[in-house]
């Protein structure tokens, strides 16, 4: 996946972020947790700030690879984003999950892919 990435770059043709939450979704399905963060700093150079599906699928990612400790910390790291001004990046993480509780006690099941 990097080298057609790769090429692309070469090529001068941009990859968008949709194309690039595929990736990240690929990488989700087949486990590949190392590929999945590579491609999370990809998608952050490229928009400056993580659109909530993105972090939804990083969750996902881990959790279902049984990874809870790098799932809970990519939901803590999406609490944490601070949106610019015109973002609707935050509002969408919170109308997504609606959190009524602590989310350190989130179910992680409740993200469905």
């Amino acid at each position: 996946v990097y080298a057609v990435l790769d090429e692309m770059d070469r090529r001068r043709i941009d990859a968008d972020v949709e194309m690039m939450q595929l990736v990240l979704q690929a990488e989700a399905r087949r486990r590949l947790l190392d590929s999945m963060q590579s491609t999370f700093e990809r998608i952050k150079d490229m928009t400056g700030e993580i659109p909530a599906e993105v972090f939804r699928i990083m969750v996902n990612g881990y959790a279902q690879a049984g990874d809870t400790e790098n799932a809970s910390r990519a939901f803590k790291q999406m609490l944490q984003t601070q949106p610019s001004k015109n973002s609707k990046v935050f509002e969408a993480n919170m109308e997504m999950l609606r959190l009524k509780g602590d989310p350190d006690e989130l179910d992680f099941c409740f993200f469905d892919m």
